[in-house]
């Protein structure tokens, strides 16, 4: 059976899984169309004081910029989770504190939240440590609430498989498409390599601006890196990494040089 990605009706299944680990967050209409699905799912909860939506914007609960507080609260693993999980629907929300909240330390975020109006907000109520674990069941939750504000994806039988970067591992992927060019294959570090290459020169500006916005995988000194690889950009690519690694790369890189996640898949065993 081949395993792709591309312009497909996902089922319920599928549409859960990518609503939970997909990047949401990124540039231009990206960011609009996250500003929308919170809204909506705030909306959905019909609270009687319906707040308004015009001076609210998107807030990462887990900062795009780590402080040390940061990173000795989420542990050894906090470069995995950074990479993994901030820009996906469980670490975002919509909230007027933006500036207050900043990178701040979750305790100091949460009494911010606490403060709120928002029913997406309340949520942190009962939640004492922001983690993967808190990440994980806060997506779950919010994915299960977009079920029921958009109940039908199609049935399972009727759909092919969707890769995501939770099931990618054990799969051997033997080409990946980008804008309908076929590259072959053998491994998921070389889909990493071919699709970054392939980024690169269809938009070298957009390309380094991706960079720029720190992804640990992907460094200009190959030094900091433990088994790098020279890409064509001139920057060095982590060779030491997981599958999923390997997929969310390639799907944040996507995101932020405005394209779809139409516009690529990986072709499987």
């Amino acid at each position: 059976m081949q395993l792709i990605m591309g312009r497909q009706t996902p089922k319920n299944s599928d549409f859960r899984a990518r609503l939970i680990t997909t990047a949401l967050y990124g540039a231009g209409q990206r960011r609009m169309n996250t500003q929308l699905i919170l809204e909506t799912l705030e909306a959905s909860y019909a609270h009687r004081e319906q707040a308004t939506f015009d001076n609210l914007t998107i807030e990462h609960i887990m900062p795009q910029s780590l402080t040390e507080w940061w990173t000795e609260h989420l542990g050894l693993d906090h470069d995995t989770l950074y990479e993994e999980r901030l820009h996906t629907l469980g670490n975002l929300t919509l909230t007027a504190y933006n500036s207050q909240a900043s990178n701040k330390p979750y305790p100091e975020k949460r009494t911010l939240y606490l403060n709120s109006h928002l029913e997406l907000n309340r949520y942190f109520d009962q939640v004492e440590a922001w983690n993967e674990a808190a990440i994980q069941d806060r997506a779950e939750v919010l994915a299960e609430r977009a079920l029921i504000i958009w109940p039908y994806f199609g049935r399972d039988a009727d759909i092919e498989e969707t890769l995501n970067a939770q099931n990618v591992t054990g799969k051997t992927p033997v080409a990946v498409y980008i804008l309908r060019q076929r590259m072959e294959t053998h491994s998921w570090r070389e889909v990493a390599i071919k699709m970054l290459d392939a980024l690169y020169e269809l938009d070298p500006h957009q390309f380094i601006e991706f960079v720029g916005t720190g992804p640990t995988l992907i460094n200009a000194e190959p030094t900091q890196l433990r088994e790098p690889y020279l890409l064509q950009s001139g920057y060095s690519l982590e060779l030491k990494l997981r599958a999923s690694q390997a997929y969310r790369l390639c799907e944040s890189a996507v995101i932020a040089m405005n394209l779809d996640n139409g516009d690529w898949r990986v072709e499987c065993e």
